[in-house]
């Protein structure tokens, strides 16, 4: 039998090569995406924590591919043990050519009583505290005496012009993980290390639930009044959630805008993995969970060019609370998925700036595959000159001839072909 550790490079290298083939298959012009109007995207990526190389060199150049198991991480042999011996900073790795681990800080106020401070060492790749054979991204927040070191990353790209996101993820306490220490003391001279207390680590059948306190977002950001958000406060119910479009405050009239934010109370708990996905339309933005819409606003829809954040914060503030000293909130997540357009395409079919006329971004594809396959006419998919006959859905653009789903594929992070007029 050749031995366990001999494997690991290969399997890295090939799973390199799988990522490289289906997430940038040449074949998909466009992709579309589940819902009552489904869009379309010319890009498209995806990374999978799941599985992250034992060896420094092949970690640090790691590519994130999708695991062609859906759900299921490589089989180890069961004495193997934890896949790594000690954690992965995030920023250390090939994914911080497209996205940046933040590291700037924000002082106190009156309304946000705790100075903040982004640290690069909450931001990392570890061992899954519940199965041995696999590895998360964990983002990490930590209450310390005289600041909370919190933890954001940030797409490189600024010019994202719809999209959607989707993140699997879950929520969890304790100090049950391998982490690395948090960079530095803090003014007081406290040693902040606080959520490792030492010694083997014990692991549990169920992860501890998190402290109240904390704030964990996935948004899209142009400016405070362009954005689009999903935020699972700790102090919370287990299953609840807050979707917003910004502002959603009014200063002047010291009351929430009607419509602009919603709170909903999901049948499943985030301190269990759930699929949370955010899609960026020209006039709507829409949440899901776990594949079932549970929100869609009209109001305020962002049309910025903008970028992704993904955090994991507390300020001691009205909105997340305030942590007990020590305490740690810790966010695991298996991947995160994107398909979007960018204002720099070459040929962009995204809806553009106001004041731009172009054919209708989010046409409704499956419709239109289904009458090109009726009249077997693909030469009406070349028509991009945006005048319409009364039917909005014959104005597709030349570059999406081959278009690819990412829902309900058979494997996350594969798209697959719903119609090919190549040829």
């Amino acid at each position: 039998m050749i031995p366990h550790v001999s494997i690991i490079p290969t399997l890295s290298i090939i799973l390199t090569i799988i990522s490289q083939v289906y997430a940038n298959d040449p074949k998909c012009d466009c992709y579309i995406v589940s819902g009552p109007e489904p869009g379309y995207f010319q890009n498209y990526r995806f990374w999978d924590f799941r599985y992250m190389p034992p060896e420094p060199k092949l970690a640090k150049e790691y590519d994130f591919p999708p695991l062609g198991n859906d759900g299921d991480t490589i089989k180890h042999d069961g004495d193997a043990g934890p896949l790594l011996k000690t954690p992965v900073l995030l920023k250390d790795t090939k994914f911080a050519n497209e996205w940046v681990v933040q590291s700037w800080s924000r002082g106190s106020s009156s309304l946000f009583p705790i100075r903040l401070v982004n640290s690069e060492q909450n931001v990392f790749i570890t061992n899954d505290p519940l199965r041995k054979d696999a590895t998360n991204l964990v983002m990490r927040t930590t209450r310390l005496e005289d600041h909370s070191s919190t933890a954001e990353i940030e797409t490189q790209s600024r010019n994202i012009l719809h999209c959607s996101i989707r993140v699997k993820l879950r929520l969890f306490g304790g100090d049950a993980i391998l982490q690395p220490p948090i960079s530095g003391k803090s003014t007081s001279g406290q040693d902040e290390n606080e959520c490792q207390e030492g010694g083997e680590l014990v692991e549990p059948e169920v992860l501890a639930s998190p402290p109240g306190g904390a704030c964990a977002g996935i948004f899209t950001y142009y400016d405070t009044a362009s954005e689009s958000d999903i935020e699972i406060l700790t102090s919370d119910p287990p299953n609840r959630i807050h979707y917003a479009n910004q502002p959603d405050y009014d200063f002047a009239k010291d009351e929430m805008i009607p419509g602009a934010s919603t709170v909903v109370d999901l049948p499943v708990q985030w301190t269990s993995w759930t699929t949370h996905r955010l899609d960026w339309f020209s006039k709507d933005s829409l949440w899901w969970v776990d594949g079932i819409m549970h929100d869609r606003k009209t109001y305020s829809v962002p049309y910025h060019p903008s970028m992704l954040v993904i955090n994991l914060w507390s300020d001691g503030g009205n909105w997340t609370g305030n942590m007990a000293v020590g305490d740690c909130v810790y966010m695991g997540i298996e991947w995160i998925e994107i398909a979007y357009n960018a204002t720099t395409d070459g040929a962009d079919i995204s809806d553009e700036l106001p004041n731009r006329r172009h054919p209708n971004h989010f046409l409704n594809t499956a419709n239109i595959a289904n009458e090109f396959a009726r009249e077997g006419d693909p030469e009406k998919l070349s028509d991009n000159s945006g005048e319409s006959d009364g039917k909005e859905e014959t104005a597709v653009p030349r570059e999406c001839r081959v278009a690819c789903r990412i829902d309900d594929v058979q494997h996350n992070g594969f798209p697959e072909v719903v119609w090919d007029y190549s040829t």
